[in-house]
């Protein structure tokens, strides 16, 4: 029996690589839209790590609420490889020692002064409180969930290509 992968290592493994890869395969044969990689919280990771690796290429990189501390931070996962459009966006009042407001300017510098970028930090919706990284939290943009889709969306309309 193979050794058990956790999730964290899963997300920075070769085997994660040949997961995504057929499936942007099979996007690109279906449709001619743009293909988008978007991760909230330890999904930055996969975002950070498929997007710099995989052989073709996607349209753009979009990192909520990313972990810039600690092991697999997206810092490390050769961000200085991006060269499509990549949004960053964070909460201002976000508390997890892990992904602090403060690091998102340090985590642009990993990207290359060519690469598109744009990094938004909202403010408002609320805390139910509790763990700071759980839902109901500015962790997961609770109360102005849809202030934050629409950002999102905006931007990868007005940065894609296709």
């Amino acid at each position: 029996m193979p050794p058990r992968t956790t999730a964290s290592s899963y997300r920075v493994s070769e085997d994660h690589i040949r997961d995504v890869e057929p499936i942007i395969a099979w996007l690109r044969q279906k449709s001619p839209s743009p293909i988008w990689l978007v991760g909230v919280s330890a999904g930055t990771i996969s975002v950070g790590w498929v997007g710099t690796r995989v052989r073709e290429p996607v349209d753009g990189l979009v990192f909520s609420s990313g972990i810039f501390r600690g092991t697999n931070r997206v810092g490390t996962l050769g961000l200085q490889n991006i060269r499509v459009p990549t949004m960053v966006t964070h909460h201002k009042k976000y508390g997890c020692k892990f992904d602090p407001p403060d690091m998102v300017q340090v985590f642009t510098k990993f990207l290359p002064a060519e690469t598109k970028r744009e990094i938004q930090l909202f403010d408002g919706g609320g805390n139910r409180g509790g763990d700071p990284c759980h839902q109901g939290t500015f962790h997961t943009y609770y109360g102005i969930e849809r202030e934050v889709a629409s950002a999102i969306v905006a931007f990868i309309k007005d940065n894609s290509r296709r």
